[in-house]
């Protein structure tokens, strides 16, 4: 069975917060308790949230200046933007360090 790489997932397995290799700013996706949010964080005191939708197509995106598609390699954990490339799963630090 080979690396499955989807655009249409079920989108709490992307809660979290991501970080790039390239330095682009982190994301952190949530679930606000009726939709899911993705945070785009360019600093601790610049931050943009937008809605997680899906299109006709069932592909996953949020609207910044336009559609910036997300795709999820569940086997690898690895999210992808359209026009950032590839995040990993940022590391969770223990609460008492």
């Amino acid at each position: 069975m080979g690396i499955q790489t989807a655009s249409c997932f079920p989108l709490r397995n992307i809660c979290g917060k991501w970080v790039s290799g390239w330095g682009s700013p982190d994301l952190r996706i949530y679930y606000d308790g009726r939709r899911f949010r993705l945070v785009y964080e360019y600093a601790p005191d610049t931050a943009f949230t937008f809605l997680l939708r899906t299109d006709s197509r069932g592909n996953t995106y949020f609207d910044y200046y336009g559609k910036m598609l997300l795709t999820y390699n569940g086997d690898e954990d690895l999210l992808t933007l359209s026009i950032e490339g590839n995040y990993t799963r940022a590391e969770v630090k223990p609460e008492n360090q």
